[in-house]
């Protein structure tokens, strides 16, 4: 039997899981990866305490599994962290979160002296402070020592495959969410570092997605349980990883990823960099195989919503669940019986947005007759029509219809949510099989990678676990026209 091992690097947990070469599931493991604050308004990793949590989940599935069967590791992981590292390779600072906005100021530095425009033609990408370009910058003024030794830059995946092979390489998908990468050349831009201060030497050796960079060595043999030589590759952003895992390749299918941030993904023939896409927010990304690019819609923070929903509304109900032994979205479930929320009207955007980051969730409506359950639906509600909106400008604006709609993450786990969500967006709407799809798909391009497979192959592993059709008696059309409006008036309050 051959094997492959996917490894994705999360926002909230670090996953590993072995695949057979018939795509099914022989082994997993998962730890929750730590997010430190050391100001409230910060927020960053210790990346040996990440390389110490992945060691552990590998050494616990190469535990269920013979080593000897895995012929290959992909990585898969949450974008835009990165870290320096010294000619050792030892790292100099910590992580700084993706989410972390103490870089606003360099972003508006590179702003006013390239300009949003030009940068999107260049890498793809909407210019925001999460960027590793800014990372970069603010570590080499806020941290002089750590500027003065650093001789590699990586991006976390980039730093777990180093840990792995001793190689330093990333991968196309992340390489585009440093803001420095041009979609043009397939190459790093000098002008972004340049302006940044920094030259090409700092950056990788760039791949696409199912790539052998090396293999495992012996230092890392011994720590994880794999066998040295077994060969490394590239996965990429967790987002496009979980693509390849439920198989965008085809025309007319979506990627809805449902996690600590939600996105829609689609994949496209050509490189489209345009007044819509612009306009949209849109970040386009290197693809896989035959498909050239990915373009990819992000929506609203659907995990960072529900955990507020359940520590504000909903405590008791993770005790509920852990006494009769289901989940918490059981218990949501009870919770919102014959509750519909539209009397009430939720902007969801816990987090703001890519064009409006100060902007944040607002309810309309509320009254003293109001109960939880109302406030969950209408929350949910929300979150299902942001989807909506997303799903229809990507339609007008690519010319297509998308009514392949495959939904992944932890939230897909929710008949409620997913029934709602099809019922807004009003098309059949399926959840994969294998709900670890990053992890998956980080699998299929190591077994890529290493000759086993070609991206046709790939198209095959995708099954359906549940589907949803919309219910005829469920219409969401008027609710949804007073969301827009409120969406308008409340985006109009913020500059």
């Amino acid at each position: 039997m051959k094997a492959y091992l996917g490894i994705d690097i999360g926002t909230t947990n670090l996953k590993a899981a072995v695949f057979s070469e018939d795509g099914e599931m022989l082994a997993y493991a998962s730890r929750p990866n730590i997010n430190h604050h050391p100001t409230p308004d910060t927020a960053e990793f210790d990346v040996e305490e990440i390389w110490a949590n992945v060691t552990e989940c590998v050494r616990e599935v190469t535990g269920q599994v013979d080593p000897a069967i895995i012929r290959a590791v992909g990585v898969s992981s949450m974008a835009e962290c990165g870290v320096p590292l010294d000619a050792e390779g030892h790292p100099l600072t910590p992580m700084i979160a993706w989410y972390d906005l103490r870089t606003t100021g360099e972003m508006q530095e590179v702003d006013e002296k390239i300009g949003r425009r030009r940068i999107y033609q260049m890498t793809g990408q909407f210019i925001d402070p999460k960027y590793g370009l800014f990372k970069m910058m603010w570590t080499a003024r806020h941290c002089p020592e750590a500027k003065a030794k650093m001789v590699h830059w990586l991006s976390s995946e980039d730093y777990i495959l180093y840990r792995l092979s001793g190689e330093f390489a990333t991968e196309y998908t992340m390489a585009g969410r440093t803001l420095c990468f041009d979609l043009n050349t397939m190459d790093w831009s000098q002008e972004m570092l340049d302006c940044a201060g920094f030259s090409k030497d700092v950056m990788p050796k760039a791949y696409p997605g199912g790539t052998k960079i090396g293999e495992v060595t012996d230092a890392c043999a011994a720590q994880t349980g794999l066998l040295a030589g077994t060969a490394v590759c590239t996965g990429g952003h967790d987002h496009c990883c979980a693509a390849v895992g439920v198989n965008i390749f085809g025309r007319g299918v979506v990627m809805d990823s449902m996690g600590t941030a939600e996105a829609l993904m689609i994949a496209t023939d050509q490189l489209v960099l345009n007044d819509d896409t612009y306009n949209q927010h849109y970040a386009v990304y290197p693809h896989c195989g035959k498909r050239l690019f990915r373009v990819l819609a992000a929506t609203a923070s659907p995990g960072v919503t529900i955990d507020w929903i359940f520590r504000n509304l909903g405590a008791d109900l993770e005790e509920k669940a852990k006494a009769e032994g289901n989940t918490r979205y059981n218990q949501m479930e009870k919770v919102c019986e014959g509750r519909t929320g539209r009397n009430l009207l939720c902007y969801p955007m816990f987090r703001g947005t890519m064009a409006k980051r100060n902007a944040t969730a607002t309810f309309v409506q509320v009254g003293d007759t109001t109960e939880r359950g109302d406030l969950i639906q209408a929350v949910l509600n929300g979150l299902c029509y942001e989807g909506k909106r997303t799903l229809d400008n990507l339609e007008r604006v690519f010319g297509q219809k998308y009514d392949k709609y495959r939904v992944v993450g932890g939230i897909s786990k929710s008949d409620l949510i997913m029934q709602k969500k099809s019922d807004v967006i009003e098309t059949h709407l399926e959840v994969p099989v294998n709900n670890e799809s990053a992890c998956f798909g980080a699998a299929l391009l190591s077994a890529i990678g290493v000759g086993d497979m070609v991206f046709k192959d790939a198209e095959r592993f995708y099954r359906c676990s549940r589907s949803f059709d919309p219910n005829p008696a469920e219409d969401y059309g008027e609710n949804y026209e007073e969301y827009m409006r409120l969406r308008d008036a409340v985006l109009a309050m913020y500059p």
